[in-house]
């Protein structure tokens, strides 16, 4: 070994190594961003799919976050609900309203997940609840309750779902297989989908 003098001519093999880790840093960042571009244009184009299976309606609007790839129920008067306060059974307007979209709902998901091969597709219905709980916001006794509360919110829209809705037999173990309910805290008052 010599020591190579500012003019030598070859590359060391830790800056040969540096290059190639700069160059593969490059490349990644490439095919991350194109993965992710892709992603987001079959994720918005399989939202967009659902667009028809949520009908308009005179009490409950829909929402469609293609960033998220969730469809959010609300109710379109300020004062109305979907649940009632503290309750986990749905409000009237609510359970018509999941009358009319579940079952289309199950079966543009059985027809996409076999158009398109989505093996690994998740319907999630999530229950939300407001974090104030005998008028304190954020303790830790209204927290639990809260969540408890969302968590029934959303599998009473899922046993619904499976049991209300006229499901055949393939629908049915559709929804077993491929939907879960969970439970969340939100900041407003009202359940969401």
């Amino acid at each position: 070994h010599r020591n190579r003098g500012e003019n030598d001519p070859r590359i060391s093999y830790t800056d040969l190594m540096s290059g190639f880790l700069v160059i593969f840093i490059i490349v990644s960042v490439m095919v991350f961003n194109e993965y992710w571009k892709i992603r987001k244009t079959n994720l918005q184009n399989l939202i967009s799919e659902y667009q028809e299976v949520f009908i308009d309606d005179e009490q409950i609007a829909y929402e469609i976050n293609e960033t998220r790839g969730s469809i959010i129920l609300t109710h379109k008067d300020p004062r109305g609900y979907l649940f009632p306060f503290g309750s986990d059974i749905m409000a009237v307007s609510f359970e018509r309203y999941i009358k009319a979209v579940g079952k289309p709902l199950v079966q543009k998901s059985m027809e996409l997940w076999e158009k398109r091969n989505l093996k690994d597709m998740e319907l999630r219905i999530e229950g939300h609840s407001d974090p104030i709980w005998n008028g304190k916001r954020n303790d830790d006794e209204g927290f639990i309750q809260n969540l408890r509360l969302s968590t029934a919110r959303a599998s009473y829209v899922y046993s619904f779902m499976l049991d209300s809705l006229g499901l055949n037999e393939a629908e049915k173990e559709f929804v077993k297989k491929n939907m879960i309910s969970i439970g969340d805290l939100v900041s407003l008052a009202k359940a969401g989908w």
